[in-house]
């Protein structure tokens, strides 16, 4: 779902910039809302279903303060209609696919509670999954935790109490919680209608961003593969340059780009490179198919170019492999990490 809106009322004239935000969380904790709120439209389904009202990956954006905010609404991880296992591969694959849609990575990591607090064991386990998905401790080093009920904050505090000061009194799971992400929390109020108050969270929210970002960096689809390579070997690697001249289905892609950027960091550099050329190609071709501007017709028939495309450059890459193996006494090109 893509939403572009026009400035709001608090525009200035900064130079142009991008701001790509993605939100994970539980179901029910306000993650669309949240969403809606940062795209100041209604962007993304909400409900109060104790099921995920975003069964794929929805994304919009928006002109702010001179920046293009783009917002991605990943589906709720507490789902009952999903056994845990099932909602920790769908948010793999889906995280996936966006890693490849957007080559240039991602500033930051919504990670959304409510207020009312109910922060359990259960959010502690979540943080440990996006980490093993991410291979990255990534609440400190690309996650920003954002509290919603902020209208039910304003109206249970004591007069004068800070949030800052509120947060840091707080003990047991969401005090582990607020180390996780550093003390960088911020509180939304997804329900005012008060446009300087939109604008002053929406601020602060960015101003987090932004110091994450410079300290940091984005999180990119490098980050993404650098997981465990105990899987690849001789063998995996002769398979997937099988699997890479044979037909191939646009769900196919992102496997295999994951397993292009897996194997090239433990084979030579001359062989690195050429699959490198191939998972540059396999993520082009996968943006491509999802984009509806051209006709059907049209699209088909790039696609069907452009897997050929990969077809001759796996079979490229396999020959020229067997020469130098059998120039080398046998010796496939798996050596030291490149």
């Amino acid at each position: 779902m893509i939403s572009i809106l026009k400035l709001s009322f608090c525009q200035n004239t900064e130079e142009a910039t991008t701001v790509d935000l993605i939100l994970v969380g539980r179901t029910g904790e306000g993650k669309s809302r949240t969403g809606n709120s940062i795209l100041d439209s209604q962007s993304f389904e909400v409900s109060n279903h104790t099921y995920s009202e975003t069964a794929n990956v929805c994304w919009g954006s928006r002109d702010y303060n001179g920046k293009e905010l783009v917002v991605l609404d990943t589906p709720g991880l507490k789902d009952t209609r999903r056994t845990v296992e099932e909602g920790s591969k769908m948010i793999h694959k889906m995280l996936k696919e966006q890693m490849i849609i957007s080559p240039k990575g991602y500033s930051a990591f919504l990670y959304i509670i409510k207020y009312p607090l109910r922060v359990t064991e259960d959010n502690m386990r979540d943080i440990k999954m996006f980490e093993q998905i991410l291979n990255t401790d990534f609440a400190r080093s690309h996650g920003i935790l954002v509290m919603t009920g902020g209208d039910s904050f304003d109206a249970d505090k004591p007069d004068g109490q800070l949030f800052e000061d509120w947060c840091r009194r707080e003990e047991g799971n969401f005090q582990k919680l607020r180390r996780k992400f550093r003390n960088r929390v911020i509180l939304f109020d997804n329900m005012t209608q008060d446009e300087t108050k939109k604008c002053e969270q929406l601020n602060r929210l960015l101003s987090s961003v932004e110091t994450l970002e410079q300290s940091n960096g984005r999180y990119t689809d490098n980050q993404f593969e650098s997981g465990s390579f105990k899987d690849v070997s001789d063998v995996t690697f002769r398979l997937l340059l099988t699997t890479l001249q044979q037909p191939i289905t646009v769900d196919d892609l992102p496997d295999l780009s994951s397993k292009c950027a897996q194997h090239k960091r433990v084979i030579s550099k001359s062989a690195a490179d050429k699959l490198e050329t191939i998972r540059v190609q396999i993520n082009k071709t996968f943006r491509e198919s999802r984009k509806s501007t051209n006709s059907q017709e049209n699209s088909a028939s790039t696609f069907s170019e452009d897997i050929n495309m990969i077809n001759d450059l796996a079979s490229n890459l396999q020959y020229g492999n067997t020469h130098e193996a059998a120039i080398t006494g046998g010796k496939l090109l798996l050596g030291p990490q490149v």
